[in-house]
């Protein structure tokens, strides 16, 4: 049997509304079937929805360093909630019955080992750097730019208020703009935001949330706010529109792919990694922060998963 430690849960959330999501459905046992495959490399759930009929929630692990989930909601995050509590199911001592790998996942796997055998057979040779659509890159800059605003209009209300004058109704607003900087390709900005309000429902419930944590999540979002701003209006201005190095980049939530980071001579092989320090969150926290260390734009870590790339923050490289 394997188990999946939460934290790791956590670091693949899409947010942190997911992994209290996940929590109530385990909790409330959600799921009615448990089965796994005989060679322990896949286990499969029916979980309650909302509708009448249950939802068919997979977890295939060919792949031990990318476990992939799929689930028959119409949910659009990934993992969705279902994903997420059946990860915490193989660590609530539940019986699970042996089942044969269903046939669809068999053939997935084929089809991606026959693309992994495509990019070994191509080996190292060098690719043609992919040309930027200038007016689409122009244009979701200028709509990250009006995104900020909004972002800046949420911090605004908040600081003259104050966080103690949140309330349900108040909640539910904040919680309602969070959701429309999804619009704006700001997800960084977004989860802080979501972290934030949660922070703060949380104390006002049960008393369990933080308003230091609150505060510094508060003034994290300003800053980055204020120097993202100055950052995007910089890179209009001079016509440069691709992405960068910058870690403003990534804190508004830009995903890199391996190819461009070649191009921007961030790969490094056969290096070794030095953490200086680390602190861990055991509730969800804004990502930046679930690991806290010295950070370094000179070196990125590489992975074909995205939830892998969300799980592992930017490490400190040291030469040795």
């Amino acid at each position: 049997m394997r188990e999946i430690p939460e934290q790791q849960i956590a670091a693949m959330a899409p947010n942190a509304n997911a992994v209290n999501n996940a929590r109530k459905i385990v909790k409330s046992g959600g799921f009615t079937e448990h089965a796994r495959s005989e060679d322990d490399t896949f286990y499969m759930g029916s979980c309650k929805g909302s509708g009448s009929s249950a939802y068919r929630v997979t977890l295939d692990f060919a792949d031990n360093d990318a476990p992939v989930c799929r689930c028959s909601c119409p949910s659009r995050q990934f993992p969705c909630k279902h994903g997420l509590a059946l990860m915490m199911e193989l660590s609530q001592g539940r019986h699970w019955d042996i089942c044969d790998i269903p046939q669809d996942i068999l053939d997935k796997r084929a089809k991606k080992d026959v693309r992994a055998g495509k990019k070994e057979s191509q080996g190292d040779r060098p690719r043609a750097p992919k040309k930027t659509n200038q007016a689409a890159r122009t244009k979701k800059l200028k709509k990250q730019l009006e995104g900020l605003d909004l972002a800046e209009k949420v911090v605004r209300e908040l600081v003259e208020a104050g966080l103690g004058t949140l309330n349900g109704t108040s909640v539910k607003v904040y919680q309602d703009l969070a959701k429309q900087l999804g619009d704006y390709y700001l997800p960084g900005p977004q989860r802080l935001v979501q972290s934030l309000v949660l922070e703060v429902s949380r104390l006002k419930e049960d008393g369990k949330g933080d308003y230091k944590e609150a505060v510094r999540i508060l003034v994290f979002l300003r800053a980055l706010i204020k120097k993202s701003r100055a950052y995007l209006t910089e890179k209009l201005e001079q016509g440069q529109v691709e992405d960068d190095a910058s870690v403003l980049y990534e804190e508004l939530g830009g995903i890199w792919n391996l190819d461009r980071l070649i191009e921007l001579g961030l790969k490094k092989e056969n290096v070794r990694l030095l953490q200086l320090s680390f602190h861990v969150m055991e509730e969800s926290s804004p990502l930046p922060e679930m690991i806290r260390g010295v950070r370094a734009s000179s070196i990125r870590m590489e992975s074909t998963s995205s939830t892998m790339a969300k799980a592992w923050p930017r490490c400190t490289m040291l030469s040795l």
